[in-house]
């Protein structure tokens, strides 16, 4: 599986798996003679730490992986049960696996997930096992149980650990991320890590900034991905929105400052079997710090009656209207709509909540050389935000309850 693909980075040797260091042996065995053996193991760790396309070490790699089953085989024997004990076995079968030894892909897998079973709580279990998904070309898995591990960091967590986070966020194409880990590491350490000093220039590189005060076109700022479930997500904007394929939408370009996108979810039966179309919009602008909300908000809620609303605690700084108009949508009841304003600084690592890894297609065995996307730093104003439900009284409850799904559920912002 390994073969499959080649990122740049690997093509210099800088992905290098040290999480064993972690691991205390003395809770494994108390045979000196194995003790030995697996001290050897980690004196040796440039020989399979990583994956390498070229093989210039003057040990054969069979040799390297026969003395690696034979460490596995007595961990296996003579070890004693637990986190500890998988921890190492699948180290050791992840090692075999760098050396090509496929099968062992499989193995360090069992290993690693009976370490998460082996202790709930400790992180080390995802951590191996989503270093082991980044080597073998599973991006989504890895930055998804790397996630999860995170979730369950001690106080003090190994420096490796981060350091080992940035290189799998790097192979996903997840910058924000990678550098994010790279400052955790430097604040464990005082000093920078062998990610920050090799990739953090290229991921800096590769984050392009964009002028707010300038126009751009929608195809610009905005990328979309899924299948069934689209997701649209504007870095510069600093938002997604995840939209049934089915949805008609309008994507607007941003222009003086200003940009839309317009939701039209299917239309609703009213109660009397009237199909009734209504649409949904968010309205996004960047502003100085001293603009205010509810100036902004004003733009959208200035007809009808108007009453402020407490919509939802999702986020800070917000404000919300519900609005009736009787001369609006005369023959449905009236006009009812639902103004909701945001305001949102940017945030310390702009696109954390916004990036998603990206799958590199399968070689079918072929080594091929993949370089790093680019990707866009979120706009560095102040952004308002503002959700407009747009329909009648007559399904008024129904479009509503999607208006809140979309909101609650669907829509990300920084």
């Amino acid at each position: 599986m390994k073969n499959t693909f080649l990122l740049l980075l690997c093509l210099t040797g800088l992905y290098a798996c040290a999480n064993i260091n972690t691991i205390d042996f003395s809770k494994i065995t108390k045979d000196k003679a194995l003790l030995n053996e697996l001290q050897d193991v980690k004196l040796n760790l440039h020989l399979y730490n990583h994956w390498s396309m070229d093989w210039d070490h003057e040990i054969s790699k069979s040799s390297v992986i026969e003395k690696l089953e034979a460490v596995y085989k007595a961990v296996a024997a003579k070890g004693t049960k637990g986190i500890e004990r998988d921890l190492l076995l699948g180290d050791l079968a992840h090692f075999m696996y760098n050396l090509e030894a496929e099968k062992y892909h499989a193995i360090a897998i069992e290993h690693y997930t009976a370490a998460q079973k082996a202790a709930l709580k400790d992180y080390r279990g995802s951590w191996f096992l989503a270093n082991h998904y980044a080597n073998s070309n599973q991006p989504a898995l890895a930055v998804n149980t790397f996630l999860k591990a995170e979730g369950m960091l001690p106080a003090a967590p190994s420096a490796e650990f981060w350091e080992e986070y940035a290189y799998s966020m790097t192979l996903a194409n997840m910058p924000t991320h990678s550098l994010y880990a790279m400052s955790k590491s430097y604040d464990i350490t005082g000093e920078m890590g062998k990610a920050e000093r090799t990739l953090g220039p290229i991921m800096q590189k590769n984050i392009q900034l964009l002028d707010s005060s300038k126009n751009y076109k929608a195809t610009e700022i905005w990328d979309m991905a899924g299948d069934k479930t689209l997701t649209f997500i504007s870095r510069p904007l600093g938002l997604s929105v995840a939209v049934d394929s089915t949805w008609q939408i309008s994507v607007q370009d941003y222009e003086n400052r200003s940009a839309a996108f317009v939701l039209f979810p299917p239309k609703i039966k009213s109660k009397s079997g009237r199909e009734i179309s209504y649409s949904t919009a968010i309205f996004m602008r960047t502003v100085a710090d001293t603009d205010k909300l509810e100036d902004f908000v004003s733009i959208f809620s200035n007809s009808g009656q108007k009453k402020k609303i407490s919509f939802s605690n999702k986020y800070d700084n917000m404000v919300a209207y519900e609005i009736t108009n009787r001369e609006e949508y005369t023959d449905m009841g009236g006009g009812h709509f639902y103004v909701v304003g945001v305001a949102r600084n940017a945030p310390q690592y702009p696109g954390l909540l916004l990036e998603k890894p990206v799958e590199l297609p399968d070689g079918n065995g072929e080594v091929q050389v993949y370089t790093l996307g680019k990707s866009q730093e979120r706009f560095g104003n102040k952004i308002f935000y503002v959700f407009m439900l747009d329909t009648c009284e007559d399904i008024h409850a129904g479009s509503l309850a999607v208006f809140k799904d979309i909101f609650e559920k669907q829509v990300v912002l920084e």
